[in-house]
């Protein structure tokens, strides 16, 4: 059901019996004594008369003035908010105003997340003296995992004075075990709800108005084996016969038997007519007299249901006023059975005759249900075009409609635009691409030949003409979407253009959408200001027509931007507001918070914040499931591996690239943060000691199909810098940066003008230039100390902290900062030691103030090293693997990595690269 449909009330409706009901004491004071446990389950096949006891109970409780919210389920609840939109108003329905303020956090235009709702439900409840009990019936109706797992997160945090009780056919994935456990858990099963003989005597006699003959227990018992239906079954059925004594001797085998034979006995027996009305009406979910009138083609609905309910015949009032009915399930299920026996042809009539009923009152998710059913695709299509634009812009209703486009032919989506537009973009939302373009391709052919009038978000019909004009501006804003993320900048640009010339002023929701696109492309040609300026557009659009997890990614793309930009600082106060806006009342805290997560994660690692990074990494990076950019995707598996790497979890790291394999991303060569993936992929293979992949990776480039964005080339030619220089090939990589810095520091990219700096230094300091060295090492610190980098000068290792302890030394400012940056270089024991070790002196000209100065700098070593490590050294020189290492020196590959995490420890790096760089200071390999 949609967000914003009506309500059905006969979904809170407890089912009323007009006959007798046969009270069972036994199974109610096991219910009584469950109100001293979170979680009552009542667990049984169809037909055991669970949700008759569960009535009866309800009313008893209502007595006793304790509180009690009921939920008849469907497989229309099959979708979280619409599940907590009912439970929360049936709550608002046993007392006013309780859930309100949770209900209207369901109601909200963007998807809220829900344990926010449920934190602000139970906080309220919690001021409550009162008992309360949740009633959810046919929770085997539920299927989906979010719903599961957010009636967990409630079970978790349950108030005292609140019970849940599920009826249920098969046992819900919950915790049962836990609770079961903990002595929170009752638990009535099909062996407590099976009627005793004397129940049976009593059922037959009170509700089905039978004297049964004496000897009924023993044979009933081995016919139906205590089942209500069946005993109701059979009840019917002795009306009917002549010697009741002797036909019970006909029946025989398990209740499943007995139920088949005696439904046809009993539907037998009923007339043409009743026959008739049953098995047209059996496809119905509800049953109403003007519905059955339509779907039958008759006048006399009202008077065939009331004499089912007199008669007894399976059927269930929904509300006082017996407007609603249900059948019962087990019964319905055999009617349709009956019925799909029957002409294929009749049942999509049927159906039709349904959806149609539910058009003209104005339920428009039962119609479409209903037309699905009926295979009347271009009904379904007629129905759908009206809402689609609300929907696509309710990004919590989305799922839903890709459902029914799914069902939907490809040929009927094709010659409807709007139909088209929707399925486009949702492939682009959830898939690739690459999935969207021949659908934006036919979407555009179909508006040359079908172009009615629309109504917009507001409700307003527009004419022929501005439709056309606004669904042209649409696909051209998703077309330019598109080619962003494939890099294509100057013909995203052009799209842009074109969009806003087709668009009403008002129709923000695209507006921000173009204003992505422009970002991404003025990304994808390094112009990295221009990119901050739009995204902070699209922002504002977004917000205007609150759609606020679409403002939260925008702004966070902004953050992301300054991030290349060097401005952490300014980041970080902007990453502020996207939680204040994803907080404030009335917008409530929604998912897209969690891209946030993932650019504040980076900011923190950065300032040396790694276990705060780290707790950010579990909602900073959401699954495929939940994503609304795809590049958005990329940046969070970036930002893993960074961390990973500043943290020296390399196995951590190479994970997340098994899990990027996984994802349609993978075949999407096209898209530009691949490319800037695969860049901290090299990083990696350096880390592992695997050069000879990481030079492989370097050759390829020449031959290879290229990124068109401008900043990813910039980061495969700083990739190529750190391979070149882990080759130890320093006047080749100082030429690859010579060539790229200073167009990065034209577009004022800070960031990457850091990082090229700083392998500047560290290239001048392997060819002994060290006056250079220390030179660009000090512009680098200028620029950082600002913003409070760290991480990018502790990640590259012992060299980087020997150069900047040079540095404090010449400096003539106060080097709070430096020490700063060098105490971050200090872990266990993986520090550097300032004790002596056998010295080794270094001849350091440093330049301060234009002035030169001579330093003696000490060599010291933690440790020495093994004969062992020594060879193992000289093998991780050569660029050999762990396997290989422990292959040459016939050792198990355990020892091999043993011996090269000690030779980390000892000389104080985080990787093999910079343990080779270590050890030829050190003289212990040339």
């Amino acid at each position: 059901m949609f967000i914003h449909d009506p309500l059905l009330e006969t979904k809170f409706a407890i089912p009323i019996s007009p006959h007798a009901l046969m009270t069972r004491p036994r199974l109610t004071t096991l219910l009584n004594q469950g109100l001293q446990r979170q979680l009552l389950l009542v667990s049984a096949p169809a037909g055991f008369g669970k949700t008759t006891l569960l009535a009866q109970w309800q009313k008893a409780l209502s007595q006793k003035s304790v509180f009690t919210a009921w939920v008849t389920l469907d497989k229309g609840d099959n979708y979280l908010l619409s599940f907590w939109r009912y439970v929360l108003a049936a709550f608002n329905k046993c007392q006013e105003g309780i859930a309100t303020e949770a209900l209207d956090a369901v109601m909200a235009p963007q998807k809220p997340r829900i344990e926010y709702v449920l934190t602000t439900f139970i906080n309220v409840l919690a001021t409550s003296n009162a008992t309360w009990v949740l009633f959810l019936d046919n929770y085997q109706a539920i299927t989906d995992p979010e719903i599961h797992d957010s009636l967990t997160f409630l079970l978790e945090h349950l108030p005292a004075h609140l019970h849940i009780l599920l009826a249920t056919r098969v046992d819900p994935p919950l915790p049962l075990a836990r609770l079961r456990a903990g002595g929170q858990l009752l638990e009535l099963r099909t062996e407590q709800l099976r009627c005793t003989p004397e129940e049976m005597t009593r059922f037959l006699n009170e509700v089905m108005d039978l004297s049964p003959p004496q000897d009924l227990d023993v044979q009933s018992v081995a016919s139906t084996e205590g089942w209500l239906v069946g005993l109701q079954l059979m009840g019917l059925w002795l009306k009917k016969q002549p010697y009741p004594h002797e036909a019970l001797k006909t029946l025989h085998g398990s209740h499943r038997y007995v139920f088949d034979y005696l439904m046809e006995e009993v539907l037998s027996q009923q007339s043409e007519e009743v026959q008739a009305f049953l098995l047209q009406t059996s496809l119905l979910e509800r049953l109403s007299a003007p519905l059955c009138d339509a779907v039958t083609e008759s006048s006399n609905s009202q008077e065939m249901l009331e004499f089912l309910e007199r008669n007894n015949l399976f059927i269930v009032a929904l509300d006082e006023n017996r407007c609603w009915y249900r059948y019962q399930s087990l019964f319905a299920k055999t009617l349709r059975y009956r019925l799909e026996q029957s002409d294929v042809a009749q049942i999509h009539a049927l159906h039709l005759k349904a959806s149609r009923w539910y058009a003209r009152e104005g339920a428009i998710n039962e119609a479409i249900n209903h037309a699905l059913k009926a295979h009347a695709w271009y009904e379904t299509a007629a129905l759908l075009e009206p809402i689609i634009q609300r929907l696509l812009w309710k990004r919590c209703e989305l799922p839903i409609l890709w459902q029914w486009l799914q069902q939907l032919p490809q040929e009927v989506i094709r010659i409807h635009p709007y139909l088209g537009l929707a399925y486009a973009m949702i492939l682009f939302l959830t898939t690739s691409p690459e999935e969207a373009i021949p659908w934006l391709q036919a979407t555009q052919e179909a508006i040359a030949v079908h172009s009615p009038a629309y109504k917009d978000v507001s409700g307003d019909v527009l004419s022929q003409n501005a439709s056309h004009e606004k669904l042209r501006g649409e696909v051209t804003a998703l077309e330019a979407i598109i080619t962003s993320y494939r890099g294509a900048d100057t013909v995203t640009l052009d799209l842009c253009s074109q969009a806003l010339t087709y668009l009403p002023e008002e129709d923000n929701n695209a507006r921000a959408t173009i204003f992505l696109a422009q970002s991404l492309a003025y990304f994808a040609q390094g112009r990295a200001v221009d990119a901050t300026c739009c995204a902070l557009k699209a922002s504002s659009f977004a917000q205007e027509v609150g759609d606020i997890p679409g403002a939260i990614c925008h702004l966070s793309i902004a953050a992301y931007y300054l991030l290349l930009r060097g401005r952490l600082q300014e980041a970080h106060n902007l990453l502020q507001q996207t939680y204040q806006l994803g907080s404030a009342p009335g917008n409530f805290s929604c998912s897209a918070v969690a891209w946030a997560n993932m650019c504040h994660a980076e900011i923190l690692r950065e300032w040396n914040r790694l276990d705060e990074a780290l707790a950010l990494t579990p909602e900073g990076m959401p699954s495929e499931e939940q994503i609304e950019l795809l590049i958005l995707l990329s940046t969070g598996y970036l930002q893993l591996v960074r961390l990973y790497l500043s943290r020296n979890e390399l196995d951590a790291a190479d994970n997340v690239f098994q899990q990027r394999r996984k994802s349609p991303l993978q075949a999407d060569s096209t898209n530009q943060l691949a490319w800037i993936l695969a860049v901290e992929q090299v990083r990696l293979w350096i880390a592992h000691g695997e050069l000879e992949r990481a030079s492989h990776w370097v050759q390829e480039l020449e031959w290879r199909e290229r990124p068109r964005s401008l900043f990813a080339c910039e980061r495969e030619g700083v990739a190529q810098a750190r391979v070149l220089l882990a080759q130890h090939q320093p006047s080749e990589a100082l030429g690859v940066l010579s060539f790229l810095l200073p167009h990065a520091q034209e577009m004022e990219r800070w960031g990457n003008v850091l990082e090229m700096l700083i392998l500047q230094a560290l290239a001048y300091h392997m060819q002994q230039e060290e006056i250079q060295a220390l030179s660009i090492l000090a512009q680098a610190v200028r620029i950082a100390e600002p913003e409070g980098y760290i991480r990018i000068f502790v990640d590259e290792g012992a060299p980087m902290q020997l150069l900047l302890s040079r540095l404090k030394d010449i400096e003539q400012r106060p080097p709070h900062y430096l020490d700063t940056v060098l105490v971050a270089f200090k872990r266990g024991k993986e520090t550097l030691s300032t004790g002596s070790q056998e010295p080794g002196t270094v001849s350091v000209i440093g330049i301060s103030s234009g002035q030169y100065a001579e330093h003696k700098i000490m060599q010291p070593l933690t440790e020495t090293l093994s004969m062992r490590e020594i060879e193992v050294l000289q093998l991780m020189v050569k660029g050999k693997s762990n396997q290989e290492i422990a292959k040459d020196l016939v050792i198990a590959t355990n020892t091999a990595k043993r011996h090269v995490s000690n030779i980390f420890i000892k000389l104080g790096v985080n990787n093999r690269l910079q343990a080779v760089a270590r050890a030829r200071e050190l003289g212990l390999i040339l």
